[in-house]
């Protein structure tokens, strides 16, 4: 695209340029030039670049890189084999479009923040990761010992284990050695002597049994029934009256008789204080060992 113009309006008596001469010459074509070139920077001189939906900034030999707006959402995309680099010299953040709502920041030798809400929930430390609230998996590996103030038992806690060694984050107790539990309301605490293996054996039962009953005095209704004989006399005998005789002889004879009978032949106890000796208890329970380990 041309425009004619008179040369004595362009140049000067040395055949130089005039100054301000060109700035009414129009530039080239750009809408019907499909083969448009820069001979310099651009500058937007204040104004915007604008671009339609799914019109493109392409950077790249191969149009690796594309930024664009298809008419609902945005993309910025890195379709060659290297890496899409967003670098800052202090902090890249994500915001809302008034950019008044924080959703991530990325500070340079410092912390990587998440929000939800504008409100920040996870950022990183120099020893790992920070939360605010509660977190919720579906999952978790490892065995948690190198974790802290998150473990579901207090230090000291202890507990039952059917293994020989305890676990991880936990230290075995010795101190207590072929013992039984017990279950009690108050005050826990231990005692006793015998060992739980020698108790469930077969121990020997020693002591003897001595000793003596009671006394007791039997009832008329505790006796077997029975009764008592006697001899009935008869004969010759005067009877007297004041030391005068008034009677004549009278004759007796002996004849046997007895009383009726008394008892009723009911029972009675005595009571008894003994000693056991000898004999052996066939215990022999079967058992399961455990240990106790207390956390660390």
């Amino acid at each position: 695209m041309t425009k004619t113009r008179d040369i004595a309006d362009l140049l000067d008596t040395n055949g130089d340029v005039k100054l301000g001469a060109l700035d009414n010459v129009p530039a080239a074509d750009v809408v019907n030039d499909i083969t448009p070139q820069l001979g310099g920077n651009l500058s937007s001189n204040g104004n915007d670049i604008n671009f339609g939906d799914n019109d493109k900034a392409v950077f790249g030999a191969g149009s690796d890189l594309q930024i664009y707006h298809d008419g609902a959402d945005s993309y910025m995309t890195e379709s060659a084999s290297g890496s899409l680099y967003i670098g800052a010299d202090s902090t890249i953040a994500l915001t809302d479009a008034a950019v008044t709502q924080n959703k991530a920041q990325f500070i340079t030798g410092g912390a990587v923040n998440l929000f939800h809400n504008n409100a920040q929930k996870l950022a990183t430390t120099s020893t790992g990761v920070s939360v605010t609230g509660t977190v919720a998996a579906t999952a978790f590996t490892g065995d948690g010992s190198g974790l802290t103030g998150v473990e579901p038992f207090p230090s000291g806690t202890k507990m039952l284990f059917g293994q020989t060694a305890a676990p991880t984050g936990w230290t075995k107790i010795t101190t207590d050695d072929d013992a039984a539990l017990r279950i009690v309301s108050g005050t826990v605490g231990s005692g006793g002597s015998s060992g739980l293996s020698t108790a469930l054996a077969t121990p020997t039962v020693t002591g003897t049994i001595s000793g003596s009953t009671g006394s007791h005095t039997l009832t008329t209704s505790q006796m077997p029934s029975h009764n008592h004989s006697y001899t009935q006399r008869s004969g010759s005998s005067t009877i007297y009256w004041d030391y005068f005789s008034i009677g004549t002889n009278v004759t007796t004879s002996n004849s046997g008789s007895s009383t009726g009978s008394t008892g009723g032949g009911g029972s009675h106890n005595h009571s008894l204080s003994a000693t056991f000796s000898g004999g052996t208890a066939a215990i022999n329970v079967k058992y399961v060992d455990v240990i106790m380990a207390s956390k660390n």
